[in-house]
């Protein structure tokens, strides 16, 4: 709708309410900064009165009921396209309490206009604990932090994002040769994706392979690969500076395969696809059933100069010799 009422009427969960003293309520107090920071007041149904806190039970009954029951769909775009279209139907119908059509009370209602993002996006965000091994739980899944081992046990805030992928599921691929600075463009590419409201997972293949290989039963396989294949980017590094073994290549594929037209994938090598048999095993057939789905919708951008890291350290050369 893109309106606020003037004030919220709530049930008594303790993630809103944590106690009631001398009749009044003791907000929690993460609720209590999101209503003030939305500019909505808040009130408290009383316990076991039907005249209060059975508006709020009845609100989900009735979506269960009239919404939920026998509904089906095949994603979540067609859900919310029917869930448009069931309130487009209640909300025409006569309400038993005020009674009009709610359709028409919204015209009378003076409600609020919402706040800008900065207001509310910050309560997105969840509060999780590192692993020691450099990974965080979210939403059933683990995802690897790279670089952040000096995070191990501590507390970071975790975001959700769209679960649809950019660019139609596409695949980008940086090859170039050691130096010139390949993960830094990826990495730009991912900060993108996550400013638009993306999940992105960030690995270098031989850490992948590790993961994968180690699982000690095909149950704990499915579970690691499902953790490559929730993100919407992908983004791989360092491929072809690691020689993978026989079932590490089909573990490989096996996630080039699950994502194949449903998440992109950014990878980035220092090997041309021509060596990509020798990379996977010396299996020349796996090697081109991957990059057969890899490059499907690919964009491959070659990169070639110097090496920036070379450049770096001759301009400070050139600087102590000055």
């Amino acid at each position: 709708m893109g309106v606020l009422t003037k004030t919220a009427l709530t049930d008594r969960m303790k993630s809103v309410l944590l106690e009631m003293e001398d009749n009044k309520p003791l907000w929690n107090p993460r609720f209590a900064d999101f209503m003030v920071s939305i500019g909505v007041g808040a009130r408290v149904c009383k316990a076991y009165t039907p005249q209060t806190k059975g508006k709020v039970e009845r609100t989900v009954s009735h979506v269960k009921k009239t919404l939920w029951a026998g509904i089906s769909l095949t994603d979540l775009d067609d859900l919310n396209r029917q869930a448009y279209a069931w309130c487009e139907r209640v909300n025409s119908r006569v309400h038993r309490t005020t009674p009009a059509r709610p359709i028409d009370r919204l015209a009378e209602e003076r409600l609020l206009p919402l706040p800008e993002a900065f207001a509310w996006e910050r309560f997105a965000t969840e509060e999780r604990k590192v692993t020691w091994d450099g990974y965080v739980s979210y939403d059933g899944v683990l995802y690897g932090l790279a670089g952040t081992l000096h995070l191990a046990g501590e507390t970071v805030q975790v975001r959700g994002a769209r679960a649809c992928s950019p660019s139609g599921s596409r695949a980008k691929c940086f090859s170039a040769r050691r130096g010139q600075e390949k993960p830094h463009l990826s990495l730009a590419l991912a900060d993108r994706a996550l400013a638009a409201g993306y999940s992105v997972l960030f690995t270098m293949l031989a850490d992948l392979a590790r993961t994968l290989e180690s699982a000690s039963h095909p149950g704990l396989v499915r579970q690691r690969l499902r953790r490559y294949i929730t993100p919407s980017v992908l983004v791989i590094d360092e491929v072809g500076y690691t020689r993978l073994s026989q079932e590490q290549s089909h573990q490989f594929f096996e996630l080039v395969a699950a994502r194949y037209e449903h998440g992109s994938i950014i990878l980035t090598s220092n090997t041309s696809f021509a060596g990509w048999g020798n990379l996977l095993g010396g299996d020349e057939v796996l090697a081109t059933a991957l990059l057969g789905r890899l490059l499907h919708h690919a964009e491959e951008i070659s990169i070639s100069g110097r090496s920036y890291r070379m450049k770096e350290r001759q301009a400070e050369c050139m600087g102590e010799t000055a």
